[in-house]
C-alpha cells in the first residue's frame, strides 16, 4: 500500500531534507533546511494541494523549518514542484486516492462561509475602508487607507479610460 508520508520524505531526501530528524542540536544548526512537521495531515495536504498547501500549513503551524530560504532554494534548485505528483504511477493513485478522500461536503462549504462571512459589517467596517472595498489600495502617494483606495480607484478608472 502507498504511503504518502514515506514517499515525500523520501523525495526530499534525495535533496537531503530531512523530516522530524533526531539529530542533535549542534548538527541541526548546520543543516537549517530541514523540516519539523508538527501535524501528520501535512503529507497528504501537500499531495492535495501542492505547494499553496504546503504554504497554508505553514501559516497555520503544521511544520517550520530554521530557515525557509534554504529549504526553499532546495526545492526550486531540484524543480520538485514540477516533479512531485507527477512523477510516476504510485505519486498519481496518491494524489487521486488524496482528492477522493476530500472531507469537504456541500453542506460543510455551506457552514464554513457562513462562519467566515457572515459576521455582519462591524468587523469589515473597522477594517476596509469607507466604501467597505475588499482589495488592496494603491499606496505611492497615500498616507492612509481611505486614500490608497481612493488612489486605486483612480488607477483603474484611468487605465480604462473613463
Amino acid at each position: 500500500m502507498f504511503n504518502v508520508r514515506s514517499y515525500i520524505k523520501s523525495v526530499l531526501a534525495e535533496i537531503d531534507i530531512k523530516i522530524n530528524d533526531d539529530r542533535s542540536a549542534t548538527r541541526q544548526r548546520n543543516r537549517p533546511w530541514d523540516i519539523q512537521v508538527h501535524n501528520e495531515n501535512l503529507y497528504q495536504r501537500i499531495i492535495a494541494q501542492g505547494s499553496l498547501g504546503l504554504g497554508e500549513a505553514y501559516v497555520e503551524g503544521w511544520w517550520d523549518c530554521p530557515q525557509l530560504d534554504e529549504l526553499f532554494a532546495k526545492i526550486l534548485r531540484a524543480r520538485l514542484q514540477d516533479n512531485v505528483g507527477n512523477s510516476n504511477f504510485t505519486s498519481w493513485l496518491a494524489v487521486l486516492k488524496t482528492k477522493l478522500q476530500n472531507l469537504q461536503t456541500l453542506s460543510r462549504s455551506d457552514r464554513v462561509a457562513q462562519q467566515h462571512y457572515d459576521l455582519g459589517n462591524d468587523l469589515y467596517q473597522a477594517m476596509l475602508d469607507s466604501r467597505l472595498t475588499y482589495s488592496c489600495g494603491y499606496w505611492r502617494d497615500a498616507d492612509n487607507l481611505e486614500a490608497a483606495q481612493e488612489a486605486k480607484l483612480d488607477l483603474i478608472c484611468q487605465k480604462l479610460q473613463l
